[in-house]
Parts: C-alpha cells; sequence; structure tokens
C-alpha cells in the first residue's frame, strides 16, 4: 500500500489536486526524521526486549556480544572497502553507509525462524544480537560523521571505542535503574492492571529522549535494557493474569508502529528512486553482495 500510494502520488496530485495537502503529509513530511525516531523506534525496542527470554539469553551472552559488536565493525569495514574501491567515493563516506546498514532488522527473519522451527539457540543468538548491535553502529556513525566533517578530535579507533563504551555503558545503568524503578512499583498496581499497563506505557520514549539529551549515552541500549529488567522481573511482580494483559497490549502497540513504520516507509520509495541511475544501482547491487558473502562467512563458520 505505501508503494501504491507512494508511486500514485503524482497523478492523484493531478487528477484530484483536493487531495494533495493530505498526501503531502505522507509522502513530503516537514516533520525531521528524528520525529519517526521519537516516536515509533522506542515502543519497538521496548516490546522486543520486553518479550525477549532473558535467562535463557545469558548462557550465550559472548555469542551475542560478538555478533552485536565485532560482527558490527567487520560487516562496516567489507562493506565500505568493497563500496569504495568499486565507486571510488572516499572510504568514510562508504564506511558511514556500511555501518547503516550493517544492523539490519531481523524481525522477517526471526519470524521466519519461529514458523519454520528453527533451533530455539538461534532464535535467542539473532534476537539478543538485533536488540544490542545499534551501539556499536551509533559510535560507527559518530566517528564517520566527525571524519567527514573534519574534526580530528572525533575521529580514530580509539574514539570509537570510547564512544561505544561510554554509550552502552551508560546506557545498561540508565536502563537498569529505570527499569528497576518500574519493577518495585508494579506491586502496587496488581490490582490495577491497566494501571500497571499504563506505567509501562511512560518508559520507553522519556527514556530514550532523556539518556541522548541529558547523559549523552546510548538511548537504543538504555530502552532495551529497561525492557530486559522488566521483561525478567515483572511476571513476579504481577498475577499471571494481569502480566498477560500487559504483554497483549504491548503486543498490539508493536504491531500497529511495525506497520506504520513499513508503510511510511514504503510511500518514500518511490520519490526516492525517481533519482537514481544506472550507477546507483550497481552500488547497490555491490552492498547488497557484500552483505550477503559476510552473512555466508558467519554462517559458515558458525
Amino acid at each position: 500500500m505505501g508503494l501504491v500510494v507512494g508511486a500514485s502520488y503524482a497523478t492523484l496530485a493531478q487528477v484530484a489536486p483536493d487531495v494533495r495537502p493530505g498526501l503531502d503529509l505522507i509522502v513530503r513530511p516537514d516533520l525531521p526524521a528524528e520525529a519517526y525516531l521519537w516516536i515509533f523506534l522506542p515502543p519497538l525496542l521496548f516490546q522486543a526486549a520486553l518479550t525477549a527470554d532473558v535467562r535463557s539469553m545469558m548462557p550465550d551472552a559472548a555469542p551475542i556480544l560478538l555478533l552485536a559488536v565485532v560482527a558490527v565493525f567487520v560487516a562496516t569495514g567489507l562493506i565500505g572497502w568493497t563500496l569504495s574501491v568499486v565507486s571510488g567515493e572516499a572510504i568514510a563516506v562508504c564506511l558511514l553507509l556500511g555501518a547503516i546498514v550493517a544492523t539490519t532488522d531481523p524481525s522477517a527473519v526471526i519470524a521466519i525462524f519461529r514458523d519454520l522451527g528453527a533451533p530455539a539457540r538461534l532464535n535467542r543468538l539473532v534476537e539478543g544480537e538485533s536488540l544490542l548491535n545499534d551501539a556499536a553502529a551509533i559510535a560507527l556513525v559518530g566517528v564517520m560523521i566527525a571524519t567527514i566533517a573534519g574534526d580530528p578530535a572525533g575521529t580514530g579507533p580509539g574514539t570509537a571505542i570510547r564512544m561505544l563504551a561510554l554509550g552502552f555503558g551508560g546506557g545498561v545503568t540508565c536502563g537498569y535503574i529505570a527499569g528497576q524503578a518500574i519493577v518495585m512499583v508494579l506491586p502496587w498496581l496488581n490490582r490495577l492492571p491497566v494501571a500497571a499497563a499504563t506505567l509501562t506505557l511512560a518508559v520507553p520514549c522519556p527514556l530514550y529522549i532523556g539518556t541522548e539529551e541529558f547523559l549523552h549515552a546510548s538511548r537504543v541500549v538504555s530502552v532495551v535494557t529497561a525492557g530486559l529488567v522488566i521483561g525478567a522481573y515483572g511476571p513476579t511482580r504481577l498475577s499471571p493474569s494481569n502480566w498477560k494483559h500487559l504483554d497483549l497490549i504491548w503486543a498490539q502497540i508493536s504491531v500497529l508502529a511495525g506497520a506504520i513504520v513499513f508503510l511510511l516507509a514504503a510511500v518514500q520509495v518511490p520519490d526516492l528512486l525517481s533519482g537514481m541511475g544506472p550507477w546507483d544501482v550497481l552500488y547497490l547491487l555491490v552492498v547488497v553482495i557484500a552483505a550477503l558473502a559476510l552473512s555466508r562467512c558467519s554462517w559458515l563458520n558458525g
């Protein structure tokens, strides 16, 4: 539907000019890109962490961190270097693109794994990695942007490691404190399931914005950590029926937010592709092949 709306934008604007203002709000919104992250990303991250089985992930903490940190750096390097060789663009620009695409969301993959009955450990590894890999990518993006902007203080591997450590550690600390605070309050709301669910609804967005704005830590990691803490201790603080009620509310929010995100992204695709040329298609293929080659090597080594 998003592709249809986006592709039909020009036609509808000519045939029915009255609908153009409404379509402009969707196809060419005035909102900055960050606004979509603030609105949709926190609840999606929180719900994914809330439903994750933390206890079953603990034995696989080492491989999950390896995939979430080291693999992101390797993927960024391989994709960026390959694209730089083919396109001739500056390596910093290509590495920036590599960092962006190295942490693609595996929601569809996890859904397929569950439908096919894939091994439970494989699900845990992919799910755990997807919750934590954004911190590494954000550190890399910050370093690449500083390099492109010519800021020597923000470049170099040491800066990337420092940003990753501060962002990851600060995010974990903030998320853990917020999660424990909610867990302490939940027993008082055991007879008020709507109030308990509402309390958790107030966590993701303020935590996502406040962690970055005031503490300069990873907002993604903070929201994920809070969700993991509440998901681990929450079922013991509420009755089973009340926890199920809370879980169903978050599942509904996740479905709606995910559908809206895909719709809004698909609407933008035709307009973005209108300026593509043959070389852009070649560069896109290079990125896809490099990413698939890296995935294949990871599977073989695993």
